[in-house]
């Protein structure tokens, strides 16, 4: 049928776009042929107020502290390890389904954007000119380059006094004591 055939185009399609992101990310590997480990800190740095394109093969591990369960986080992962916290943007609805706060995740980063969105730094694919610095990666890229290491790893969140609040603390979980608000809502 029609609908049988259009399925399997956008099936072929989806493999032939990650064999070219493979093929054209054009990464070169160290002189070992494994890749490069980078703390979240250590790739957040890459970022330099522009959309950069990643071109070494490397990788970042951490653990899942936000997805899209609560429709807070539209399309995007949340990733932190004991230096930071970053956002991956990834082109699919109901990520929790796949991974939940706590998995362990190691990413290949070969042939991604790092740019930033708001306070925060996002990773995620090469800009779409629509003014983002980085658009969703395509569900089936992203599975390519994402290894799922455990699962169950709460994390715990970091205790922080609100005036000690800054930006190493973005895309992280913290933990505000004693705090009131004057007013509601405000």
């Amino acid at each position: 049928s029609l609908n049988h055939v259009l399925m399997r185009i956008s099936t072929i399609g989806r493999l032939a776009l990650v064999a070219l992101a493979v093929v054209a990310c054009g990464c070169s590997e160290d002189r070992s042929g494994v890749d490069k480990t980078l703390s979240i800190r250590e790739l957040k740095s890459l970022y330099r107020g522009y959309p950069v394109r990643i071109t070494e093969q490397v990788v970042v591990e951490g653990v899942v502290v936000g997805t899209d369960r609560y429709d807070e986080l539209y399309h995007q992962l949340i990733l932190q390890d004991h230096t930071g916290g970053v956002v991956f943007s990834i082109n699919d609805a109901r990520l929790y389904e796949t991974y939940s706060v706590g998995d362990s995740l190691r990413v290949g980063c070969c042939g991604l954007t790092i740019g930033g969105y708001g306070h925060s730094v996002r990773v995620g694919d090469a800009p779409q000119g629509d003014g983002y610095q980085t658009s969703p990666i395509e569900w089936a890229l992203w599975c390519s380059l994402v290894e799922h290491c455990g699962v169950g790893h709460k994390p715990k969140a970091t205790r922080v006094e609100i005036g000690a609040l800054g930006a190493e603390h973005i895309s992280t979980i913290v933990r505000v004591d004693d705090v009131r608000f004057v007013e509601a809502g405000e």
